[in-house]
């Protein structure tokens, strides 16, 4: 899915370079309004990027979370069958 997105992203920067006229092909030249575009697609694509990204690393933080709980459980039960063979 990242991929995509990147790939997308290059496609849309290439074609605001040309139609900046960086790259000038006398068949290609388009008027402002695709350079309009071209800047809003890049706007919408960084932003779905960005989301992706984001959203990655909540998940990430939600998994080391509950294994955090997990292990606190784990090491509470330890200790309580350390204390029970203490008093006995």
């Amino acid at each position: 899915m990242l991929l995509w997105i990147v790939v997308m992203c290059l496609l849309v920067l290439t074609s605001l370079v040309q139609h900046l006229g960086f790259f000038t092909f006398p068949f290609l030249m388009d008027p402002w309004d695709k350079i309009i575009l071209d800047i809003l697609l890049l706007i919408i694509i960084l932003g779905i990027l960005y989301r992706m990204v984001t959203k990655k690393k909540t998940g990430e933080k939600e998994k080391l979370r509950d294994k955090i709980k997990e292990l606190v459980a784990e090491i509470k039960m330890l200790k309580g069958e350390e204390e029970e063979k203490n008093v006995l």
